[in-house]
């Protein structure tokens, strides 16, 4: 499930926002490709994989 979110250039895309009130948001525009949404993703993979420790 996870790899198949996966965009051609390795990046995930940022899928929706939480609702509420911020001060200022930090990640990209939904259906932009994320960094933190590709960095959380990434990590467990590699976990899953056995390529990282615990």
């Amino acid at each position: 499930m996870i790899r198949d979110r996966r965009s051609d250039d390795g990046t995930w895309t940022h899928d929706h926002r939480l609702d509420g009130d911020l001060w200022f948001h930090v990640d990209a525009p939904v259906g932009e490709p994320s960094r933190w949404v590709t960095l959380q993703a990434q990590r467990v993979l590699d976990w899953w994989d056995g390529t990282q420790p615990v």
